[in-house]
Order: structure tokens, then C-alpha cells, then sequence
């Protein structure tokens, strides 16, 4: 920002159309008409800096060519022969939600990408070049300086994440992936980039040289994305509680093979059984590894990602099982689902070691717990227990389903990220505030 642009602008302000008239002392422009000042001075040097429009250029080629490869894969789909049509539309179908989801990832990784490039420099960058102290001599407030430069750098970045959500939309709109969908996560992801940007403003206020505030910015960005999710994983392993109990087995210890004898009914589970002395059951040791990430979930809405994909999916109905995959939701079978479905499943509460005891020994005797496959009658005789999938069998010992967490996490995260955004807000405010007591070394006023 020139000095000059910013004496011109001032002087607009304090003129009319009459001519010039001597401004009264210590009175401030509107708060509204400061920040626009500013943010619009922000904007014109945006807008004649070439690295930006080439970054938009480069920005645009890039959808294009995305666009073109998933018009391509999307014509591949009618030259596989012996698929019905029925099959064929559903692929097709599968298909396109995953180039929805791959490309709304893809966009919001280049918006934060590009984001802190946009901001992180915005206030030292100025102080080196002494307009800083120019503005900051003129009536508008430490606020209003630090507002316009902010919707800037934002309003930057917002394009583009509208540039990169036409394709979406056209995707949305000839498909049918659901509008409600894409509403919510353009918004999201507008919102993750003024996140970014008030990060990379505190930044650009905290240090007073322009390489150290982008690349803090870029490490602490960094960190969002992938120092939760990795803190959690770190971590689960001190959420993770081994329980050991006694069941019932079957097992076969005798001359032959009991399932090759033609004398026994091949439909039977134990062909044979209580008739061939070989069938024994007998008790054996049984680990359960229970997971208590239900403390730790959390971690994982710091990455931008996870808040997207959550925030996302959750617009469907919830139509799921405990491992199936989410065709009810709108993207539930892409990576926005499988994320969303992970972050889901870990919000479920455990039961603590002696409560799944409890539960799992909560039979009657002779049975030891309901893990049994077979247990020994009065008579003597081998009874059979009836056979249940470990799925149902552990959905009936921990009565829960992650479906009901579904999308539900999201804004967790989106709280954390406003209140880093209002501390980096903040902070830059304190430094911009005029007179100056105390300046870091180095530092200079004009």
C-alpha cells in the first residue's frame, strides 16, 4: 500500500463538494466508512499484484483440468460391457459423489493454502515500508485498521473458494448429491479461511519480520490440520483398557475329520455332536480391548478436514449400521463419510472394564457369558448356544450406535477455531494500538 493512496483517500474523506474544509480536531471517521477505507486501499494492491492474479490463473487451470478427467472417467463408465443399466447408473452415480468429495477437499486444501499467504504480511509488511505508521497517525482507530486489513485478506480468499465452488455446484445440480450439502460446506469452508486469515493477521502483528509471521502461520495451520487428528492417535493407546474373562468353546480333538463323515448331518454346526466323543467344550481365556477415545474425540476437530467432512454428511438421513457404509447419507460413501463415520464412532462411550463384565457374564449358569459358543447340561450333554455375529453380540453388551453422532461434532471444532481466530484478533489489536509503549527490537514507527 502506497503512502500516497492512503493521503488521497483520507483527504476524500474530509472534503466535499464545495471544497476543501479544515476537519475538526479529534474527530473520527464512521467506523464503517474506516474499515472500508482501508479494506478497499487492501484491495487495489491485491488487485495489481501479479502473483495473485497468477495464482487465480493457475487456480482456474486447475478445475478445468480436474473438470475435463471427470468428464472423461465419467464416459469410461458406458464402454464396461455386461453391467445392466440399473448397475451402470448406480456406479456412475458412486462415482460422481466421489469427484464431489474429492474436489471439495481439493479446494478447501488450496484455500489454506493460499490463505495465509494473504494475510501473514499484511501489518509487518507494512511497518517495513512505513505506511503503517501513516495510517496510524490519521483518525481511524487501531480496530478499524486492523478490521479492513482482515475482510481484505478474507475477501481474497473467498474467491477461491467460489471460483472452486462452480464445479461443485454444476456437480450438485446435474447429479442430485443433495444442495443442502454443498450450502453447508461452502460456508464451512469460508469460514475455515477467515479462520486462516485472522491467524495469519495476529501473526503479521506478533512478529515483526514478514518471513517469520508466514511461516508461523503456515506451521500453526499445519498443526490445526494434523496435530490433533495425530495427538489422538498417539493417545489412543492410553484409552485402550484390556479385559480378560472365561467362555465356552468348541473344539475337536478326536481321530477324524467330523465334517467329511457321511453319517453326519452336513447342515449342522457340530455334525456329530454328543455322538463323536471328539466334540469337548471346553472353557478357554478371552480378551476385550475397550476403547475410551470417547475422552479424546475431540482432538480430532482441530484439522479443518474433519470439521468439513462432518459438517457435510450430516445433512442426510441417517440410515447406518455399525459396519456398513452410509449409503443413506448424501456422500456417505466417499471419504467425507468414512471420516465423518470414524469421527461418529469414537464419541461412543465404553463401558469401563467391570461394567462390561457385567454385561458379558450376565447369563445363567452354566453358561459363563454370553461369548459362550456351547456349555455342558446337567445331563452331561454339550448344549449349543445360539449363534450370533460378534457385531451383534458386542452391540448387545455395549447398546450403542454411532449414527446418532453423526454430524454432531463438527461445530465442536468450529468453536475451538473461533475462539484461536478472536485470541489472534486480539492480540493483533494490542499491537496496533497507538501511542506505541514498548516495541520489539528492530522494530520501527516510520
Amino acid at each position: 500500500m502506497s503512502g500516497n493512496m492512503v493521503e488521497d483517500s483520507l483527504l476524500n474523506q474530509t472534503t466535499s463538494s464545495t471544497g476543501p474544509r479544515e476537519p475538526a480536531p479529534h474527530r473520527l471517521p464512521g467506523a464503517f466508512n474506516a474499515v472500508e477505507t482501508v479494506m478497499k486501499l487492501e484491495l487495489l494492491g491485491r488487485a495489481r499484484s501479479k502473483k495473485w492474479i497468477a495464482a487465480m490463473v493457475v487456480w482456474v487451470i486447475l478445475l478445468t483440468l480436474m473438470w475435463i478427467g471427470m468428464l472423461a472417467v465419467y464416459a469410461n463408465f458406458g464402454s464396461h460391457n455386461g453391467m445392466s443399466p440399473a448397475d451402470l447408473a448406480t456406479a456412475l452415480y458412486q462415482a460422481k459423489q466421489w469427484s464431489f468429495a474429492l474436489m471439495l477437499l481439493f479446494t478447501l486444501g488450496v484455500s489454506l493454502a493460499i490463505a495465509p499467504a494473504l494475510a501473514s504480511t499484511t501489518i509487518n509488511g507494512d511497518r517495513e515500508t512505513a505506511n503503517l505508521a501513516i495510517l496510524q497517525a490519521t483518525p481511524i482507530t487501531p480496530s478499524a485498521l486492523l478490521w479492513g486489513k482482515l475482510l481484505a485478506a478474507w475477501i481474497s480468499g473467498a474467491v477461491f473458494v467460489l471460483v472452486g465452488a462452480v464445479p461443485l455446484a454444476i456437480l450438485v445440480g446435474t447429479n442430485q448429491l443433495g444442495w443442502v450439502m454443498f450450502v453447508k460446506a461452502v460456508a464451512v469452508m469460508l469460514a475455515e479461511v477467515f479462520i486462516v486469515c485472522a491467524i495469519g493477521i495476529g501473526a503479521s502483528a506478533l512478529n515483526s519480520r514478514p518471513v517469520a509471521s508466514v511461516l508461523a502461520t503456515y506451521l500453526l495451520v499445519g498443526l490445526l490440520m494434523i496435530g490433533g487428528p495425530l495427538t489422538f492417535i498417539f493417545t489412543a493407546n492410553a484409552m485402550t483398557e484390556r479385559v480378560e474373562f472365561d467362555f465356552h468353546s468348541m473344539n475337536y480333538d478326536g481321530p477324524s475329520d467330523p465334517w467329511s463323515n457321511p453319517d453326519y448331518n452336513q447342515d449342522s454346526r457340530y455334525p456329530g455332536l454328543n455322538k463323536d466323543p471328539g466334540w469337548k467344550c471346553e472353557v478357554e481365556k478371552s480378551e476385550k480391548y475397550l476403547s475410551h477415545t470417547n475422552r479424546t474425540w475431540w482432538l480430532l476437530l482441530s484439522s479443518p478436514v474433519a470439521i468439513l467432512s462432518d459438517a457435510a454428511i450430516g445433512t442426510g438421513p441417517h440410515n447406518s449400521s455399525i459396519e456398513g457404509p452410509l449409503y443413506g447419507v448424501p456422500g456417505g460413501n466417499t471419504m467425507l463419510g468414512f471420516l465423518a463415520g470414524r469421527i461418529a464412532s469414537q464419541r461412543l462411550e465404553s463401558p469401563s472394564g467391570s461394567e462390561f463384565l457385567a454385561r458379558a457374564q450376565d447369563v445363567k449358569p452354566p453358561q459363563l457369558s454370553v461369548y459362550d459358543d456351547c456349555y455342558v447340561g446337567p445331563d452331561g450333554k454339550i448344549e449349543l448356544v445360539p449363534i450370533r455375529e460378534a457385531a451383534q453380540l458386542d452391540n448387545e453388551v455395549f447398546g450403542a450406535n454411532y449414527s446418532k453422532f453423526l454430524g454432531q461434532s463438527w461445530y465442536w471444532g468450529m468453536i475451538f477455531h473461533a475462539v484461536l481466530a478472536a485470541s489472534a484478533i486480539w492480540l493483533a489489536w494490542a499491537r496496533l494500538r497507538v501511542p506505541v509503549k514498548r516495541l520489539p527490537k528492530g522494530v520501527r514507527i516510520a
